[in-house]
């Protein structure tokens, strides 16, 4: 079983994606490269080699053109945006 943990409280991103080195560097640096910030990352992975899935809690909305950029890399399984609920 693969963990996550969201809070609601903030702009959240769930990848699943296969477990393969620069998969991280890759979602990441995407990230980085549209000025969106970071502000909580988690990876849980059951097993080396299986699936794996990133969680991102960023400080702002994650804007359509970086999702649709993310689910179009390689080894990328899916992709969720998770808005914050303010009222949490």
């Amino acid at each position: 079983d693969m963990e996550t943990c969201v809070t609601g409280q903030q702009e959240t991103l769930i990848v699943l994606h296969r477990d393969e080195p620069g998969m991280i560097a890759a979602v990441t640096g995407r990230v980085a490269d549209s000025g969106l910030n970071i502000g909580n990352f988690r990876l849980s992975r059951p097993k080396k080699g299986a699936q794996a899935v990133m969680t991102l809690e960023t400080d702002a909305p994650v804007p359509a053109p970086l999702l649709g950029e993310l689910r179009g890399l390689s080894g990328i399984l899916r992709v969720v945006p998770i808005p914050a609920n303010k009222s949490v």
